[in-house]
């Protein structure tokens, strides 16, 4: 249907409903593994309000593809994305500044900046105190804050972190889910209850779907295994090789195309 109206639109020159449908287009995409397409989709809605000179969508654009370049592994393009987003949302003062920040703060932890990291996630967390920001930005500021506790040792800090992000059941994606929990889990771990742990990590799994987001799932794999390394390291082994065949099939999904 998406590709229906962006012919449509094509056909009577109407920008802002043709960058609108190549966007959603481009979350579809996404959403599907298909990056070269989603990336294609996006930055040809860019080249639209470039034209039309409408710097709010631009910036929704630019989030919108820092995210796709940081589920492609591509750190640095979704850093320089997501700094873009957020010059522009402050000199706009838009709500979705805070947003941007909790984008900008997962991509400088995965480059492990971690004090750029913290601070980034701070001012986000203070936004929100503000009033005015959706609820749906809390759960990856607490996510981040909480595996910079646990970085630290700090695990009593992780754990609250952790909880204070799954409180918000109601804006919470499967993926935000699963990882949460694997943060309880590893808090778990941490204090010696073992048989916690693999329960939580076993309701991080049910999060997730085994097609779709075979690519989280190996990620999800390779942090437990680092996670049982220090005290079970057949099962860490284990859990690496699920890594492993996960990340493979995700990429294979990605790469081909496919209609899942």
């Amino acid at each position: 249907h998406f590709e229906a109206a962006q012919n449509h639109h094509e056909s009577i020159d109407n920008l802002r409903l043709l960058a609108r449908t190549c966007n959603n287009l481009g979350i579809v995409f996404q959403k599907q593994g298909r990056f070269d397409e989603a990336l294609s989709s996006y930055e040809r809605a860019i080249r639209c309000h470039q034209e039309r000179g409408d710097r709010n969508a631009l910036a929704m654009l630019y989030n919108n593809l820092g995210g796709l370049y940081g589920e492609m592994g591509r750190t640095r393009e979704a850093e320089r994305f997501f700094r873009e987003t957020i010059r522009m949302r402050r000199l706009s003062r838009h709500s979705g500044l805070a947003g941007a920040l909790a984008n900008l703060g997962k991509v400088l932890f995965d480059q492990h900046k971690l004090a750029d990291a913290q601070e980034t996630l701070e001012e986000a967390q203070e936004l929100f105190d503000q009033g005015g920001v959706p609820a749906y930005v809390v759960p990856p500021i607490k996510l981040y804050q909480g595996r910079l506790a646990l970085l630290a040792n700090d695990i009593e800090t992780a754990r609250q972190a952790f909880l204070s992000g799954a409180g918000e059941e109601q804006v919470l994606s499967g993926r935000l889910r699963a990882e949460i929990e694997l943060g309880l889990a590893e808090c778990d771990l941490y204090n010696g209850d073992l048989r916690q742990a693999k329960a939580r990590f076993m309701v991080a799994m049910s999060c997730v779907h085994i097609e779709k987001d075979a690519s989280h799932i190996g990620r999800l794999y390779s942090q437990w295994s680092d996670a049982l390394s220090r005290i079970l390291p057949e099962e860490a082994a284990q859990a690496r090789m699920w890594s492993v065949a996960f990340s493979r099939k995700g990429q294979y999904n990605g790469n081909t195309h496919e209609e899942r």
